[in-house]
């Protein structure tokens, strides 16, 4: 018998790129599957994140999942932003490299965002 809550993806927010051994144990400790073992790893724009996830075949996953019929997403656009402003809201620091925090920091970064899909900064 099983207690508490059991995953079915689990997403590791890492520094550095994880082993393919490293996410095979992990997957055997947390009873997932292998390919439901999912890196998210520090980049530069938190745009990039969910290339990166999709890389991984994440999407797909979540929508096998949760039995949703989808089609292939169509990322080019949202590629081409991230690459036209590859500073576009970095998480936690300003322009000048110092810290931002509380709602300074969350507007700073929605502010950005908007920009980037604008293409202005």
């Amino acid at each position: 018998m099983q207690i508490g809550i059991q995953p079915d993806i689990l997403v590791c927010r890492t520094e550095r790129p994880l082993s393919e051994e490293l996410k095979r144990k992990i997957a055997q400790f947390c009873n997932v599957d292998f390919g439901c073992v999912v890196e998210s790893p520090d980049v530069k724009s938190i745009y990039e994140i969910p290339l990166k996830l999709h890389e991984q075949g994440l999407d797909k996953e979540v929508c096998t999942r949760l039995h949703l019929d989808t089609k292939e997403p169509d990322l080019r656009a949202w590629a081409a932003m991230v690459e036209k402003n590859p500073q576009a809201a970095t998480a936690g620091t300003d322009r000048r490299g110092g810290q931002v925090h509380g709602a300074r920091r969350q507007l700073q970064e929605h502010s950005r965002g908007a920009g980037a899909w604008r293409n202005r900064q």
